[in-house]
């Protein structure tokens, strides 16, 4: 399991960043509706991303 925060949303990917700074583009379609610019999201060992 992987925790993020959304950084911004380039129109095509959201950047998102972990604890250690690393930083992740997931593409808009990937992402569970009304995600926003500083939400926390989750990603389970399975792949499936919801918002925190």
């Amino acid at each position: 399991m992987k925790q993020l925060k959304v950084k911004n949303c380039d129109g095509v990917y959201y950047i998102c960043e972990d604890k250690n700074e690393k930083f992740y583009a997931i593409p808009m379609e990937e992402m569970p509706e009304g995600v926003e610019q500083g939400d926390i999201i989750i990603i389970s060992d399975n792949g499936e991303i919801n918002k925190k």
